[in-house]
């Protein structure tokens, strides 16, 4: 008996926790000669994930950009809610909140939480650092720093994302890191025009870099739509611009231009060259400031473009709605 419990003992202390966790029927869905059974263990025995109430783990469902936040701040052991935590240490922020994150956005994130600083191509370069230092593997598990094996546009998992995140924290680098300065992302469409999620967009249209200074404030928002109102002058509280949001059926963003000014002008063109190119938004807002002092009825002209939606223009207003 006295040997047999040695024997469990001195297992004990050759095997890593994690190990002795993963070996243990800890989630229903994950089994212990699985890939990512030991990052899980690993991220639950530091607190960094946990698991569902029914005893699952899920690891193949998807991440969203909040969730992955939490795990960073909870892994740096900031004690910041997510977004602050980003913030405060100058990471670039998509404002996907509770959207799925893809693997490119992953790897942005988690280079930029070791201290990373791109040169020219935030994603490929933040993607080139984490083979480099052998955090990202690709899809194929082949080593190679190849964009293509690394699967980008993909969804991250969360048995992904612990399996990063160990690897991240285990690297010779120094994880939790604060950037000089905060590098601009472009951000994806999803959050810059999604009609279920009036809030999300303006979250993003507050960081785009014309904003930067200038009071924001949500005027109106329910579940039909936002109108977002750039203020130049807090005291006044006299709008510059506004932008809305419709949530309606046919959703679709409108833009106002109350008083035409550099502000008004840089913020405009940010906000359509979400959807169109930077030329094609300098273009439209030409053809939109031409035709505002024109006297008669609004008239409302098409503006052709190759994106995926329909762009009109009138005397008083610009709008964009996905393409019929």
């Amino acid at each position: 008996m006295k040997r047999s419990l040695l024997g469990i003992i001195l297992v004990c202390l050759f095997l890593a926790p994690s190990q002795i966790f993963a070996n243990s029927p800890q989630f229903t869905d994950v089994k212990a000669n699985q890939w990512h059974a030991s990052p899980i263990a690993w991220a639950v025995e530091n607190k960094i994930v946990v698991g569902f109430p029914d005893g699952s783990f899920k690891p193949d469902a998807p991440v969203t950009e909040e969730q992955f936040l939490i795990m960073l701040s909870r892994a740096a052991k900031s004690g910041l809610e997510p977004y602050e935590d980003a913030k405060q240490r100058n990471m670039p922020i998509y404002y996907k909140l509770n959207l799925p994150l893809d693997r490119n956005e992953t790897a942005v994130y988690l280079a930029a939480n070791l201290g990373f600083k791109h040169e020219k191509d935030l994603v490929s370069e933040s993607v080139a650092f984490l083979y480099e230092h052998n955090i990202a593997r690709g899809l194929s598990n082949s080593g190679q720093a190849d964009l293509s094996q690394y699967g980008g546009t993909k969804q991250l998992t969360r048995a992904e994302a612990v399996t990063l995140l160990q690897r991240a924290t285990e690297a010779s680098l120094s994880f939790g890191a604060k950037l000089e300065e905060q590098p601009q992302v472009q951000y994806p469409e999803s959050v810059i025009f999604n009609a279920k999620a009036p809030k999300q967009f303006i979250n993003a249209i507050s960081n785009l870099p014309a904003f930067e200074g200038l009071r924001l404030e949500a005027d109106h928002y329910d579940a039909t739509f936002a109108v977002v109102a750039i203020l130049e002058d807090p005291e006044s509280r006299l709008d510059s611009a506004s932008f809305i949001l419709s949530t309606s059926q046919k959703p679709y963003l409108t833009v106002f231009l109350r008083q035409v000014n550099d502000v008004t002008i840089a913020a405009a063109t940010n906000v359509l060259a979400q959807y169109i190119s930077e030329s094609e938004a300098e273009l439209l807002l030409q053809k939109h400031l031409e035709v505002r002092d024109l006297n008669g009825e609004t008239k409302s002209m098409e503006f052709k473009t190759s994106s995926g939606y329909d762009i009109r223009y009138s005397n008083s207003d610009i709008k964009i709605s996905p393409r019929s």
